[in-house]
Order: structure tokens, then sequence, then C-alpha cells
């Protein structure tokens, strides 16, 4: 890869980030149901985590390890969000 398209990636990744984070903004101020009020900020802080996790950790060019942890963080964070709109249900 050569650096100017790097840069160009760097760019986009970083004008969608900001995009996300408007997102994020404009959706705290909307008057949600209690279960989106949690799962939109979590989608979109997915997002975001991923775009960071894609190009600013370099998972695109990483070898087979990856591949092999990935799996074990994608089953905690399912556990995690099951565990936080069970938390939600109990409460609302």
């Amino acid at each position: 890869m050569d650096r100017k398209a790097d840069c160009k990636g760097f760019v986009i990744v970083w004008a969608g980030l900001i995009l996300l984070t408007w997102l994020s903004v404009a959706v705290s101020g909307a008057g949600l149901a209690a279960a989106a009020r949690v799962a939109v900020p979590l989608l979109i802080a997915t997002l975001k985590a991923s775009l960071v996790f894609y190009f600013f950790m370099r998972f695109r060019v990483g070898g087979e390890i990856f591949w092999v942890v990935l799996p074990a963080g994608l089953i905690t964070a399912i556990i995690i969000t099951l565990l936080v709109f069970s938390d939600v249900g109990y409460r609302y």
C-alpha cells in the first residue's frame, strides 16, 4: 500500500467516526423507548469500535491469530450486551 492511499483511508475513517459521533449526540436527545435508548447507542458504538479496530489497530493486515481471538471477543461482547438488556428489562 502506498502512503497516499493509506492516508486517504484514514481520512475517510476519521470522517466516519465524526459522523457516527454526531449521530450519537443526535440520538441521545431523541425520545426513544427504553430498549431503543440502549440498543441504538450500542449499535453506533459497535460501528465506531469496528472502524477503529479494523483500520487503526491494523486488523486488515493482521495474521491468523486475529481470527482466533475475534470470536472470543465477540462472544464476550454479546454476553455483556445481553446482561445489559436484561438489566434494563428488569428496571423498566
